[in-house]
């Protein structure tokens, strides 16, 4: 007769599960296996999850499941810093935020270097490559792949749950609380170096009529040579930030 421990999923980690409504979830499993073993074969990758109890208890990954356990698992507590007083699983990430995100998720990207973070793009290199190199340099890893999540090697990673850009990046704003950080120098949407200030007259041959015609102020990437220019999408985005920040105050 197979074994079953009863899992309880609380906040956004029932996003991994079909069924939004079930309270407990019960797991069949065999032999010997650990909790982060029956977590991330229901598709819940390490780094969704902040706390584990059992029977007010707190245990880590390295837990071994015994059949009839219960088990409550949460996801980072957004609002509550609890880690002074209550062991948890993982840390809040501590460091400067800087990224690095894979290839579904090259307009989130482009909207993250516009409000200034380091975020780093490779839409030609592998899992394991990404994993490694968010490692090395402590980086957030941000992705719509379960398995790159479930890496042993991943410390700070976020599942993106939205579909659109706009939407993604109101997630990792509200996620990572990023709303102090964004600064007005911006990176270059295309290789991520900060831009620099550029006089209009240094690139006017570079420029488009109407470029030159109605618009004054401008930048440069010292990477790419890339010119950019306040246009209508830097509006958008100032736009979405308001919306962000609106929403923020009203507690979500």
């Amino acid at each position: 007769m197979g074994k079953k421990v009863y899992l309880r999923l609380f906040g956004e980690l029932n996003h991994f599960f079909k069924s939004k409504n079930k309270k407990v979830r019960e797991i069949s499993f065999k032999n010997r296996q650990t909790i982060k073993d029956i977590l991330e074969g229901e598709g819940i990758p390490h780094t969704e999850v902040y706390l584990l109890i059992k029977e007010n208890f707190v245990i880590d990954f390295n837990y071994l499941v015994s059949d009839g356990d219960q088990i409550s698992a949460y996801p980072v507590f957004r609002k509550l810093d609890i880690e002074s007083s209550q062991q948890t699983i993982r840390k809040k990430y501590p460091y400067q935020p800087k990224f690095i995100a894979d290839a579904h998720l090259g307009k989130l990207v482009n909207y993250l270097r516009i409000l200034g973070f380091d975020t780093l793009y490779y839409n030609d290199y592998g899992d394991k490559y990404l994993a490694e190199k968010s490692s090395q340099e402590n980086r957030m890893l941000l992705t719509r792949d379960h398995g790159l999540l479930m890496r042993k090697v991943v410390k700070y990673g976020y599942f993106i749950r939205a579909d659109k850009p706009h939407q993604q990046l109101k997630e990792v704003i509200f996620r990572y609380k990023l709303l102090k950080y964004i600064k007005k120098s911006s990176r270059c949407p295309k290789c991520n170096h900060l831009l620099k200030r550029v006089e209009k007259k240094d690139i006017i041959d570079l420029l488009e009529p109407k470029t030159k015609k109605y618009y004054n102020k401008f930048y440069i990437c010292p990477n790419c040579r890339q010119i950019y220019w306040k246009g209508s999408h830097l509006d958008k985005i100032n736009n979405l930030i308001k919306e962000i920040k609106g929403e923020y105050k009203n507690g979500l």
